[in-house]
């Protein structure tokens, strides 16, 4: 397998496997994928307990709710996710522009240390070590992500 393709395949890996969730606290603050202790700690006691977490998840999905109607509908969601990506592409732009033009070329790409990171990455989901991810291995590493949310 090409270098070239996989990390291009590495690269889409991460995009679909750990794309942050974004949110609004009451106070307007972005929050991007886990809460930091902070934000949990809602009453400042220096504790956070599962009446704190409760309350944070259900800001986190009250704050999917764009128009106030109690649902979230499918075009809501598409905003959500329209603004993570948003967000995750000029993250990412900005940290790996070395040039400033606003794009990323390959060379960026290549030396990059998130491409180092990635082919690590690809690396330690080709358990089978044949230099490729098959779709087994892929269901894995999702079965394995699931059960660590649903602890």
């Amino acid at each position: 397998m090409s270098n070239k393709l996989k990390y291009s395949v590495a690269v889409l890996l991460a995009l679909t496997i750990g794309t942050p969730a974004i949110a609004k606290n009451p106070k307007g603050m972005k929050m991007l994928g886990m809460p930091g202790f902070e934000d949990l700690d809602i009453n400042n006691d220096g504790k956070v307990s599962k009446e704190e977490i409760g309350k944070q998840r259900e800001i986190a999905v009250r704050s999917m709710d764009l128009n106030g109607d109690e649902k979230v509908s499918a075009e809501e969601l598409m905003q959500q996710h329209a603004k993570r990506a948003e967000f995750s592409v000029k993250r990412m732009i900005k940290k790996l522009d070395s040039n400033g033009d606003g794009s990323l070329s390959f060379v960026e790409l290549k030396k990059s240390q998130r491409v180092g990171n990635l082919s690590r990455m690809f690396d330690r989901l080709d358990k089978d070590d044949d230099g490729y991810i098959s779709k087994d291995e892929v269901v894995r590493v999702k079965k394995n992500m699931i059960n660590l949310l649903t602890r």
